[in-house]
């Protein structure tokens, strides 16, 4: 999971099988209700998808994971997804998680938030409100 927390406006990686988060990006962000991460066309190969963050209303755009997932894996109108803020569904799995036992899932509401599941387990994160505590997961 990629997401940007509150509490210092960069960008972590989180895996399931691992307690520490890790920082993949400075990005500064101050604008919890915009600034968000998306999957865009590779800057360095079209067949690939980079994931970018999305600062304010999209007057910039900083590619934080370069090359993630091909599009193969993930069509066109399935990364379009990352960009909406209204919607639920499957999380894409790319990377290390491709072949991932856990299968995903998410929501753009807090109530709902993110969930991992396999056969016999189940793992949630919840947002309790949107507020300078709250974070943008992808």
């Amino acid at each position: 999971m990629f997401f940007i927390p509150s509490s210092d406006g960069d960008v972590y990686r989180s895996e399931l099988e691992n307690v520490t988060d890790v920082k993949i990006a400075r990005l500064g962000s101050t604008n919890y209700h915009y600034d968000r991460l998306e999957l865009q066309e590779s800057e360095i190969d079209s067949n690939r998808w980079d994931i970018a963050a999305v600062l304010g209303t999209g007057s910039e755009v900083r590619v934080v994971v370069p090359s993630v997932s091909s599009r193969n894996e993930i069509g066109e109108d399935q990364a379009r997804r990352t960009s909406y803020y209204y919607g639920w569904g499957s999380a894409f799995q790319v990377g290390d998680a491709t072949n991932s036992i856990w299968h995903f899932g998410w929501a753009h509401w807090s109530d709902i938030g993110m969930w991992a599941r396999t056969e016999s387990k189940r793992f949630g994160l919840l947002m309790a409100h949107r507020s300078e505590e709250g974070a943008h997961i992808v």
